[in-house]
């Protein structure tokens, strides 16, 4: 049986989980200062008490394979600072973005440096937190796949973003899955006519969703599914519509 979290990105997560006995992904914390409001934190402690969570790391400025040791050292610092975060609210997942971006890290210098970069920090993460590795601007899978291998660690896996491989990569989205296949620990489902990353409903787009959904029962069956629209209840109504999560009233 598939976990399924809904993320903050809808206002609305805390109250469609609950509805359908899901969890939640926290994304006030990708703003980096927010890490450091012990009221927001404090809040997010007693609001999400009882859920599974499921914490999307910062991504501003945030880049893991840079070649300058300076900003690597910055990237590691807000991480850190992350998963401690996880412990603190009891998130058991960490998303963080992979930090790739076309036509400056060129995968000569992306896969080495990210490998150097998460090996140095998985080395100090609890055993208990899941690190999971999202694409964003990324044209292939291969070049995540090789940084998950080569980090070698059961602790690091990959959150594949459906969403931005349909907007962002010209190789299709059921490809990514099959290339990835059982490194996808967590995947965030959304979808977008290809031109940017709308964040739409899950039947909102140019994406086949059921497609999709098939080929991650077939190559991720034990993967997380995670509700990144910005209207979840849309997302969920077409997942009960089409018999693939429990019919509830929304």
């Amino acid at each position: 049986m598939r976990c399924w979290y809904v993320s903050q990105m809808d206002a609305r997560a805390q109250m469609l989980a609950r509805s359908c006995g899901m969890g939640v992904e926290l994304i006030d914390f990708c703003i980096p200062e927010n890490m450091e409001n012990a009221a927001l934190i404090r809040d997010s402690k007693d609001a999400l008490k009882g859920f599974a969570l499921s914490l999307h790391a910062p991504y501003y400025e945030i880049f893991p394979c840079a070649i300058d040791p300076l900003i690597r050292e910055v990237a590691m610092h807000r991480l850190r600072r992350c998963a401690a975060l996880c412990a603190e609210v009891g998130a058991g997942r960490m998303i963080a973005h992979s930090g790739y971006m076309p036509q400056l890290y060129y995968p000569q210098w992306f896969v080495p440096k990210s490998i150097c970069f998460w090996k140095e920090f998985i080395a100090q993460l609890p055993d208990q937190l899941e690190l999971l590795l999202e694409n964003v601007l990324d044209v292939s899978p291969e070049h995540i796949a090789r940084v998950c291998d080569g980090v070698g660690d059961e602790r690091l896996r990959i959150c594949l973003d459906v969403g931005h491989a349909n907007a962002y990569s010209p190789v299709p989205v059921t490809e990514w899955i099959r290339t990835l296949g059982s490194r996808i620990a967590h995947v965030h489902l959304h979808n977008n006519d290809g031109s940017c990353d709308a964040h739409n409903a899950l039947g909102d787009g140019s994406m086949n969703m059921l497609e999709v959904l098939e080929a991650l029962d077939v190559h991720a069956p034990s993967a997380a599914l995670c509700i990144e629209s910005m209207d979840a209840q849309a997302s969920l109504r077409y997942l009960m519509e089409h018999g693939i999560i429990e019919t509830r009233k929304l």
